[in-house]
């Protein structure tokens, strides 16, 4: 079967009204697939794909279990990994059990010579929604500051809170350039773009 068949729309995502965060779920079945079938193809990833890299929260489950297995010495397999899964879990309400998700990721699975580039996908798409994380909280930083201000004005009754308000609103409207020149001071300093890699500050 192709890879656009039924397994890839196993995690049912209706169309939202919101735009969602860069993800792509039929990488990360293809790649969970890949790993069932020959474990080779988690040593073409491990270096750095972690769970949190993926979108899915069952992908994530499943990477985490299978990456135990095989650096424990034992061999991944949908078999192996069910007992770890709840055997009662709805996969995204498709009707399906851990066990048999499982059993078609395996039937579907693409070749082991792809495992690094579906990895890659995944990988990227995580920094991609870390650095939209990093924008959003700049912004949200910004309107807490604002909100304070306001409160002030209105608790003390006079409108220097307000006046501050207003001037921190035109602050405001270069917060995307403000965020894009840490991002960049960063990938200077790390030599990445993973946001992980920034929590250590010093260095």
């Amino acid at each position: 079967m192709a890879l656009e068949s039924t397994l890839r729309k196993v995690i049912d995502q209706p169309e939202a009204s919101y735009r969602q965060a860069p993800h792509n779920v039929e990488a990360e079945q293809a790649l969970l697939g890949a790993i069932l079938v020959n474990n080779e193809a988690f040593y073409r990833v491990s270096d750095f794909l972690e769970p949190k890299h993926f979108f899915e929260p069952i992908h994530a489950k499943i990477y985490e279990v299978a990456a135990g297995i095989v650096r424990a010495g034992k061999i991944a397999t949908p078999v192996t990994l069910k007992t770890f899964l709840p055997p009662d879990a709805d996969i995204a309400g498709a009707g399906l059990s851990p066990a048999q998700y499982l059993a078609r990721l395996a039937a579907e699975a693409t070749t082991v010579i792809n495992a690094e580039d579906y990895g890659r996908t995944i990988y990227d798409l995580a920094i991609r929604r870390n650095l939209i994380i990093i924008f959003l909280s700049t912004e949200i930083m910004f309107q807490g500051i604002v909100m304070t201000a306001a409160a002030f004005a209105k608790f003390h009754v006079h409108l220097q809170g307000q006046a501050f308000a207003l001037f921190l609103l035109v602050i405001a409207a270069v917060e995307a350039g403000l965020a894009l020149g840490m991002i960049m001071l960063l990938y200077r300093r790390r030599g990445t773009l993973d946001a992980d890699v920034w929590s250590v500050m010093h260095g």
